[in-house]
């Protein structure tokens, strides 16, 4: 089933659990929107029977329909595993996840922004030199706010703050592209294979 939100150039794909699809059918699919010009996201049936409210949201924001902030009104604070995961089984598609560091961003002591990052960890390159790299694991906002500037606010503080040498992280392809990682200087390295 294909719903499009006519004058946004947003389709939904909605994707039962009983299809007969391969990984690459659906990446092709969404490539073949892209280049007519529309944003072709996939939403299957268990996403959305079981995360109806934050599906909900997210197409509120991919329509621009979110209330906005700007980062430079917010203060970055530390938040415990709990606090974190309270607010992203709220607002995160993909709900909760375990990470050594949480850093929201904060109005009047109310988290309107949050990322995660794991542990730093020691990477070696393939000339065998080492360094330092972290993952962002989650970022939200909250429901119905978009936190202009948000993302790369945390970004930043917490490349100060722990020094690593890398940061990465992933793009669910059925939801994103990758683009707010891109604004805020990710760059490409690979498309890894779908996952079950």
């Amino acid at each position: 089933i294909l719903l499009n939100f006519t004058g946004h150039d947003l389709v939904v794909y909605l994707v039962s659990l009983a299809n007969e699809f391969d990984a690459q059918q659906l990446i092709s699919l969404q490539e073949r929107y892209r280049l007519e010009g529309s944003r072709l996201v996939h939403l299957w049936e268990d996403v959305w029977n079981t995360r109806t409210e934050q599906v909900l949201s997210r197409i509120q924001s991919l329509l621009g329909l979110n209330k906005r902030i700007h980062a430079r009104k917010t203060k970055v604070a530390l938040v415990s595993q709990p606090e974190a995961g309270s607010f992203l089984e709220v607002n995160h598609i993909q709900a909760s996840a375990r990470s050594r560091y949480r850093l929201a961003l904060k109005i009047d002591q109310e988290v309107v922004a949050l990322a995660c990052f794991s542990n730093l960890r020691w990477m070696k390159k393939s000339d065998g030199t080492r360094y330092k790299s972290a993952e962002v694991i989650r970022f939200a906002n909250l429901k119905g706010y978009t936190v202009t500037g948000g993302f790369t606010k945390l970004l930043k503080h917490f490349a100060v703050h722990y020094s690593p040498d890398d940061i990465m992280s992933y793009a669910d392809r059925d939801w994103s592209s990758g683009k707010v990682y891109e604004q805020a200087g990710f760059e490409l390295i690979e498309g890894t294979p779908p996952s079950t």
